[in-house]
């Protein structure tokens, strides 16, 4: 190992500046990077209809078949479930409480993406106590004994962490994004990270070699945001850009991980992140991909750095977007443009209905995607 060491800096020492660095830095971005041309090809404007449906409180969102559950304020029920058919109440869940079937403090604030079937019965997984805690909510099963029913509990997550799905739909063994790397003391900043993380081992997936070229490293953690899903039944995870043209997959099934781009758009490469605080307030640009919702063949995702929102904006109207589908290689599919942005999406890939909740006035909106996702729908 020593000779090795010593002919390595003998031979260092004589390449040229930009060689030597490779041997010494590693790229911002790890993965093979795919050009792509998805900017500004959107159809027509998709209007949404409101739902009559009262809560106190909404937070988050989530569907699956023609069950609608919203987390909300209400301490005597968390969650509650409605039929989308006919908008009725189906059952009113999680008590705050102390209880296995409990949250204390009112501190459910987020349903996952990750709704699925297991058995027959429809599960959804809600993250509470502060973030640390996620519970496996059996909706058809709490439904038929008119009580909640929790089939699983991950009380492990690791401390500042974003978003964390459960691999191969189980609790047993989580896929999360670490987003907080920084010395207790803020004096050291590295790049985010993935982790796999089972009862007995953990593994760390690194995609991001170094950090991008930041005045302040200390604003990289809130740079580094973006929008996870996962395929409904493979462990096939994207991760949407919110400040940059990218998008992540990493297939953990076939161990494959790449990315695709905005063909033109800057690259981890080239992006200088200047310090700008306005009123004590950072700011940076993050108007590119904004959330994201997994369908069995394709996924959709809000885009936010086309020219329809920058002309609407100019006009008046912060709330327009794009709705783009991708299918899970990265091919462009399509796109519709959207009039009204809200703040957590869900997406019925039954029926082809896509749910916002808007968080200030507390409506729900619905769009039929029937047609946009015939058009390219095998």
């Amino acid at each position: 190992m020593k000779k090795y060491f010593i002919l390595t800096a003998t031979l260092l020492h004589f390449l040229p500046l930009t060689i030597f660095a490779s041997f010494i830095f590693k790229p911002p971005l790890l993965l093979e990077t795919i050009e792509v041309d998805f900017i500004n090809k959107t159809g027509d404007i998709i209007e949404g209809e409101y739902l009559d449906i009262e809560f106190m409180g909404g937070k988050s969102i989530a569907v699956f078949d023609t069950l609608l559950m919203v987390v909300t304020s209400n301490p005597e029920a968390l969650l509650q479930v409605y039929d989308t058919r006919t908008l009725e109440p189906l059952a009113m869940l999680c008590q705050q409480g102390r209880a296995k079937n409990e949250f204390t403090n009112n501190s459910i604030y987020e349903l996952s993406n990750q709704t699925f079937q297991r058995n027959g019965d429809v599960i959804v997984m809600v993250r509470g106590e502060g973030g640390y805690v996620i519970k496996e909510i059996n909706i058809t099963a709490s439904i038929r004994e008119g009580k909640t029913i929790v089939e699983g509990i991950n009380n492990k997550i690791p401390y500042g962490c974003g978003d964390v799905y459960g691999i191969n739909n189980e609790l047993t063994k989580i896929f999360v994004f670490n987003n907080h790397n920084y010395s207790l003391n803020r004096e050291e900043f590295n790049p985010p990270t993935f982790s796999i993380i089972d009862e007995q081992d953990s593994e760390v997936l690194e995609i991001y070699g170094r950090l991008v070229d930041f005045e302040n490293k200390a604003y990289s953690t809130f740079w580094y945001n973006n929008n996870i899903c996962k395929h409904p039944t493979k462990n096939i995870f994207v991760q949407c850009m919110n400040t940059m043209d990218y998008i992540h997959f990493i297939d953990l099934d076939n161990k494959k991980y790449y990315s695709i781009h905005q063909n033109g758009s800057p690259t981890f490469d080239e992006v200088y992140i200047p310090n700008k605080i306005t009123n004590g307030v950072y700011e940076f640009d993050c108007e590119h991909f904004y959330e994201s919702i997994p369908a069995e063949d394709y996924f959709l995702v809000f885009f936010t750095n086309g020219d329809y929102r920058k002309k609407s904006i100019k006009n008046g109207n912060i709330k327009a977007a794009e709705l783009l589908a991708f299918d899970w290689s990265g091919n462009y599919l399509g796109g519709v443009k959207m009039d009204i942005l809200a703040q957590d999406y869900t997406y019925d890939s039954k029926n082809k209905i896509l749910y916002g909740y808007r968080i200030f006035d507390e409506k729900i909106i619905a769009y039929d995607l029937s047609e946009f996702v015939n058009s390219f729908a095998k």
